[in-house]
């Protein structure tokens, strides 16, 4: 379950009063990668590994763990 952030992601930047941000990639502890921006009240991603594994929450914490669930229901199917 450990997410490690890549390109020069702070935490700090991201709060309730932010309209957009830019694309981070998320490298998940799975070793698929995420890419995931907000936008406008939403965080969306998507798993650059698996084709339509992608989602949309309120919180940064709850869409990486509705992907890395996501991946561990793909990887059950295969």
């Amino acid at each position: 379950a450990e997410v490690r952030a890549v390109a020069g992601f702070s935490a700090g930047r991201y709060n309730r009063g932010m309209r957009k941000s830019e694309p981070q990639v998320e490298h998940l502890a799975s070793g698929c990668t995420a890419t995931v921006p907000y936008d406008g009240g939403w965080w969306v991603g998507w798993v650059n590994e698996l084709r339509g594994l992608n989602g949309q929450e309120r919180t940064r914490s709850a869409l990486l763990g509705a992907l890395k669930d996501g991946i561990q229901e793909s990887r059950q199917l295969d």
